[in-house]
């Protein structure tokens, strides 16, 4: 039997043995290398039978390398589409939560901003300085409610608000690197949500406007109303003595006057005005000067004057005497001319009082004094009271209703609304942070 040669392939293989044992073999490449020759490695040991095995042995060699290298294709293929279907589907969640988002920004695009920008006109209602007072404590219990529900909650977020502008602004130019096409029709930038944030400020300013206009109101009438009860009382105590009209408010000649008090007494008529000026403040001082101008000082010594009331309080006298005599005259024809003397009534005991003028300016307490002292040639016959009364009650248009704003029901109407929206941003802030 003739010794078998050693032939080029069985030396390519012995270098291969060489070559691959002097490697660390860590690469797919080297193994593909390998799996396409393993099977020659393996038949070497055969190489020296007889020709007809070796011919097998390289059958087998060529039918085992191609299995090998589908093996090798098929593994590493899968990995490889599997990557690119992660790839894919990052990009489809990406997709769909840019989506979202878009669907979230209609409610800020401009024309339906627009829609939804606050109303601040207030309704307005007639009320007197009686009727007042309920309005506003009533005003005060809805603002309270509408404190507890959210005040807070806008100013929370107006404080974090420049912030989170800045946390979408970022993410903004992320969703336009990575999906142009998807956002293109937005005009995506911080513009869009200027009307919202437009809102919750105007709210806020609106709101603490309105707390600021109901407290005062309710102040300035409760103010009015407890000066105008102590010289009702006051003039109680002397019944016997004066008679107190109350309040009245006539007509004349297409012009309405009002007398906080119309007092009857045996040395004339008073038209009284109340003023409870500096009702919350001790040591305030009123300065009247010679001239009638009427200055306020606190006790830093800071002035501010006073709107002049005695130039209305005269007019007013003017014109209820005027016709109160003539229809006097319309009773008992010609009789003696009844003028009317004004006072004017600081309420406040507590206020410091500098009168440098001759306009007659008397505390609550000095004032049942001032009119049974009045220095006066003529003298009210009690037989004209009830007639006077008469004329002054019958024509009396009864308290002058003023206009009030009724804050509280619409800024709890534009709450609401306000609410709305913030629950809107919510979604478009947390669609934000998802991408």
């Amino acid at each position: 039997m003739n010794a078998t040669r050693i032939t080029m392939t069985d030396i390519k293989v012995l270098l291969l043995i060489v070559f691959i044992l002097s490697l660390n073999v860590t690469n797919v490449k080297y193994y593909w290398i390998l799996g396409n020759l393993l099977p020659d490695i393996i038949a070497f040991p055969f190489l020296l039978i007889t020709a007809p095995i070796r011919a097998l042995a390289t059958i087998i060699s060529l039918e085992s390398s191609i299995a090998l290298s589908i093996v090798i294709i098929l593994v590493y293929g899968r990995t490889r589409v599997k990557a690119i279907y992660e790839q894919i589907r990052k990009k489809r969640v990406f997709l769909d939560k840019v989506k979202k988002l878009k669907s979230e920004l209609t409610a800020f695009l401009p024309e339906q901003a627009n829609k939804d920008r606050l109303d601040f006109n207030f309704d307005v209602v007639y009320l007197t300085l009686r009727e007042q007072e309920k309005f506003f404590e009533e005003e005060k219990e809805k603002i309270r409610q509408l404190e507890e529900m959210g005040k807070r909650r806008f100013a929370s977020i107006l404080q974090r608000f420049n912030y989170i502008l800045g946390y979408i602004d970022e993410t903004i130019r992320l969703v336009k690197k990575k999906a142009p096409a998807d956002l293109a029709q937005l005009d995506l930038n911080n513009r869009f949500l200027l009307p919202f944030k437009e809102n919750m400020v105007i709210f806020m300013q609106e709101y603490n406007k309105a707390v600021n206009a109901i407290e005062h109101g309710y102040i300035s009438t409760k103010i009015g109303l407890e000066g105008e009860e102590k010289v009702n009382n006051e003039l109680e105590i002397f019944r016997d003595v004066v008679k107190n009209l109350g309040s009245v408010r006539l007509e004349v000649e297409g012009t309405t006057v009002e007398a906080d008090h119309i007092v009857l007494a045996e040395k004339g008529i008073f038209c009284i005005e109340t003023k409870n000026i500096g009702a919350l403040s001790k040591g305030d001082t009123i300065h009247i000067s010679k001239d009638g101008l009427i200055r306020r000082y606190n006790q830093k010594g800071q002035s501010q004057v006073i709107s002049d009331f005695i130039s209305q309080v005269y007019r007013h006298v003017g014109i209820i005497q005027r016709f109160l005599n003539q229809e006097l005259k319309k009773i008992y024809g010609d009789i003696p001319y009844i003028p009317l003397y004004p006072i004017i009534v600081i309420a406040n005991e507590n206020i410091v009082l500098r009168n440098e003028s001759d306009i007659p300016v008397v505390r609550t307490s000095s004032l049942y004094h001032y009119i049974t002292s009045y220095k006066s040639d003529k003298k009210l016959d009690r037989t004209y009271w009830n007639d006077i009364e008469n004329i002054l009650k019958s024509n009396d248009k009864g308290p002058k209703a003023y206009p009030v704003n009724k804050y509280a029901d619409k800024m709890r109407e534009n709450y609401t609304k306000l609410a709305e929206q913030i629950s809107l941003f919510s979604k478009v802030y947390d669609a934000f942070k998802s991408i």
